[in-house]
């Protein structure tokens, strides 16, 4: 009898050893933290920029964001984005400047073991702009909710996301021919304007940066 209590005294020792720590096997489960991100959005410009010039006129738009991680599966996501076109309007050159500013938290679906994976950005976009040439000038703005899909990758250094989505909601003074404010930058600017509910496509379908 005292043998057999010995040996399972034995074994109830060695099995407390071998098993883990809670927290070892807590962090162990758990996804990486993705690190905090600088990018760009560069495709647009790289497209559409060209094509402007070669209608001769003039189109900008460069994309900045900034990732900021809260969890394993959820970060910030904050984006600024000028724009500006030129183009030739009723006889006399027209200019449009825009400022989208966007918010969202982006939410890892499936994650990979360095931080990044599928996820899911609900966001909130605003837009004012301003357009006018020697004749005319008109003041307009929108907001809108949004939600991306996109799949991360962490190459070390290297921040690289590839996102489709789109975004709708109200928009004031915006060109009757256009669907958006957006839009309106790749059309000829159009005096006739007025209210209406506005939708857009995301045309940044690549996020190029640094991770820090």
């Amino acid at each position: 009898m005292k043998r057999i209590l010995v040996v399972v005294a034995v074994f109830l020792a060695a099995t407390a050893e071998a098993q883990p720590e809670p927290d070892a096997v807590r962090m162990s489960s758990e996804a990486p933290r993705p690190a905090p991100a600088l990018w760009v959005a560069p495709l647009f410009s790289l497209t559409l920029t060209p094509f402007a010039a070669s209608q001769g006129a003039t189109l900008l738009m460069v994309p900045v964001g900034v990732n900021l991680p809260v969890s394993a599966t959820r970060e910030w996501v904050l984006e600024l984005a000028p724009l500006f076109s030129h183009s030739r309007c009723e006889e006399a050159a027209c200019s449009a400047f825009g400022l989208s500013l966007s918010a969202g938290m982006a939410w890892t679906l499936l994650s990979n073991d360095k931080g990044g994976g599928l996820f899911l950005q609900p966001k909130l976009v605003g837009l004012p702009s301003w357009v006018g040439g020697i004749r005319w000038k008109a003041a307009g703005a929108q907001l809108s909710l949004g939600l991306d899909v996109g799949y991360r990758l962490n190459l070390g250094p290297v921040f690289l996301a590839f996102v489709v989505g789109g975004s709708a909601g109200r928009g004031w003074n915006v060109p009757r021919n256009s669907s958006s404010l957006y839009t309106s930058f790749l059309d000829i600017p159009a005096l006739h304007r007025t209210n209406k509910w506005v939708w857009d496509v995301n045309l940044n379908l690549v996020r190029i940066g640094a991770n820090f």
